[in-house]
């Protein structure tokens, strides 16, 4: 990788501490059925998909946010969006369930298809056209700092 690209991968701070909650699950299904509680198996089996789930999810993930000097490309399992700085117009902070977020808008001249926001009703609708599903280990307001600095310094205006 060139200095010109810099690679961000999630927290899985969330995904983690549901893992360790799935894992005393399937202890205390475990612990039931030594008592004679057929329940108990059945409890321990669901919790352990669970976990086998959440552990495939953390391990198996190749999502993150890449900004190099054309743009930046956000993937997420394997799939993958990628933008180029001119194609922004601002990116800014926006609150969804109590919890902030990375937002942008797109330029006038993005010719791209557009998230379907507009059509959402005001309530609900972000006040952004697209929102990034993680702030990839940093605050939201430092996530869109470091956006913006390097969408100004690549000619992104």
């Amino acid at each position: 990788m060139s200095r010109t690209t810099l690679v961000l991968r999630p927290s899985f701070t969330t995904a983690r501490r549901l893992a360790v909650f799935m894992a005393v699950i399937v202890l205390l299904g475990l612990s039931l059925a030594l008592d004679g509680q057929r329940a108990g198996l059945v409890v321990a089996f669901a919790a352990l998909l669970g976990l086998g789930a959440t552990l495939w999810f953390i391990l198996g993930s190749d999502s993150c946010l890449t900004l190099d000097s054309r743009g930046f490309s956000v993937r997420i399992r394997g799939s993958a969006q990628r933008y180029d700085w001119g194609d922004v117009a601002e990116f800014g902070v926006c609150r969804l369930g109590g919890r902030e977020f990375v937002g942008f808008d797109f330029s006038a001249s993005y010719s791209g298809s557009r998230a379907p926001g507009a059509a959402m009703p005001a309530i609900v609708r972000p006040s952004f056209e697209m929102v990034l599903v993680d702030s990839y280990r940093k605050r939201a307001t430092e996530l869109v700092s470091l956006l913006n600095a390097w969408k100004q310094s690549h000619g992104g205006a």
